[in-house]
This record gives structure tokens, sequence and C-alpha cells, in this order.
């Protein structure tokens, strides 16, 4: 059990760091001098990469008995499933400022699972 453990833990590290190194290289903080709109988008685009990586490291917490009782979900499917909701959130929203909130974080969600599958990350 332990050895699953820490390929779960080694697992999810590496894919975090693929997250981060978009964070670094591609979301980084805005300043404050920048057009209102980048200043909303990078922000939500960040928000979301952690919110992401938030959820990802979270699969690392089942305890291994636990894993055999339900899903232990791959990053893919863990983007996935955000894109999901943010799109869901989106289209039930009746105020176009929580919209581009929700469209915003999709489609840095999009940016990332696209990082992931270039890079070969499995399902």
């Amino acid at each position: 059990m332990g050895s699953f453990s820490f390929r779960r833990k080694a697992m999810n590290k590496s894919s975090t760091a693929i997250i981060q190194e978009y964070l670094d290289e591609c979301l980084f903080e805005p300043g404050l001098n920048w057009p209102k709109y980048y200043f909303i988008k990078i922000s939500y685009s960040r928000w979301a990469a952690y919110e992401i990586i938030t959820r990802v490291l979270e699969q690392e917490l089942i305890p291994p008995i636990k894993v055999f009782e339900q899903e232990v979900k791959s990053p893919i499917k863990i983007i996935e499933e955000f894109i999901s909701e943010m799109d869901r959130f989106s289209e039930i929203t009746d105020n176009d400022g929580s919209q581009i909130i929700f469209l915003i974080a999709s489609n840095a969600a999009k940016d990332i699972l696209n990082l992931y599958k270039s890079k070969g990350e499995k399902q």
C-alpha cells in the first residue's frame, strides 16, 4: 500500500507542476496599470488554475483503503469536470459579471487541459 500511495503523490506532484509552469509562464501576476479587462482575465484564470491544483491534490488525500471504494480521478478527468462545471455555471447565471468569471475559468482550464494532452498525460 505504501508504494501505491507514493506513486499517487508523485503523479499529483508532477501533474501540478504542469499547471504551475503554466501559471509562471502564461498567467504571471497582472500589473496594477494593466487595462481592466486583462487584469480581470488573468486574475480569474489564475483562480481557475489554483482551483484545479487544489482538486488534483485532493486526490492525494484519499486514504489508500478508500481508493477501492471510490474512483481516483486522473488530472485530465478533474480538469474536464471543472470545465463542465464552469460551463454549466456560466449558462445558469443571470449576472453578466458572473458569467464572464465562469467563461474565463473555463477557457483557462481548456488551456491547461491542452497542455496535459500535449505532454502525453493519460486519462
